[in-house]
């Protein structure tokens, strides 16, 4: 789950692994978002967040941490009574090129772990997979799993096409269970656009996004048309 608007975590392991200095690099970011979201789904609500991460040669690892003001009461769809302050730590490394033609790969694991007190949320998630991009236009597929401590351990299957370009950028993703190995079939789509720059030394993001087609099942809500979001980022990134 990871900084910035447009599911982070994702664009941070891309933009490490396209790296590929010849000597470590070791930097510190800080930011604050208006709005918890990650990969369309509303997880808290405003929030400061803190990252530490390591690339050479390709080669990456970090930490990512959130302290947000409360539990939006929702995780890839399902509803939680939960409403407090939540800590999420998320810790991720893997290796990622970019070639002189523009053609680029990233290959990395995450682990997502949790001190909210839902039940669904007490343990943690995992996931493996990777990108491919060239000039600005990337596909990912990442399969994972969500670890309950009262429920199920329920593998989950996530792919996107994304582009990005100097400012503006877009996304649409799919998040499913794993229909082979889930008890409950589940899955939703999701659309972002989003427009980044600096401001007085400040990298800033401003995503506008929408959740829609949750499906149960198979069976699609038909009253349902999406939950939409707009989400700030500000942060600053410092050399170690």
């Amino acid at each position: 789950m990871k900084k910035t608007l447009m599911s982070s975590l994702a664009a941070a392991t891309l933009s490490a692994g396209l790296a590929a200095p010849s000597m470590a690099d070791v930097s510190a970011t800080a930011g604050f978002v208006t709005d918890y979201v990650y990969r369309g789904v509303e997880l808290g609500d405003a929030g400061a967040y803190f990252s530490v991460d390591y690339e050479q040669s390709g080669f990456y690892a970090g930490a990512w941490a959130i302290m947000d003001g409360g539990n939006a009461g929702t995780v890839d769809g399902d509803e939680s009574s939960n409403s407090a302050t939540g800590l999420e730590v998320d810790y991720y490394f893997g290796y990622g090129k970019e070639f002189d033609n523009g053609l680029n790969f990233s290959l990395g694991y995450t682990a997502y772990t949790y001190t909210y007190n839902a039940d669904y949320l007490e343990s943690f998630e995992d996931e493996f997979g990777g990108s491919i991009g060239y000039k600005g236009f990337a596909a990912s597929a990442y399969y994972g799993w969500m670890h309950g401590t009262e429920s199920e351990t329920v593998p989950y299957i996530y792919t996107d096409l994304s582009w990005s370009g100097e400012v503006f950028g877009a996304v649409v993703g799919h998040w499913a269970s794993d229909p082979e190995n889930s008890k409950d079939k589940k899955s939703y789509n999701y659309a972002e656009v989003s427009a980044s720059g600096e401001v007085a030394t400040l990298d800033m993001t401003l995503t506008v996004g929408k959740k829609f087609t949750d499906e149960k099942d198979g069976e699609r809500n038909a009253t349902d048309t999406g939950s939409a979001y707009i989400v700030l980022d500000v942060s600053k990134t410092f050399s170690l």
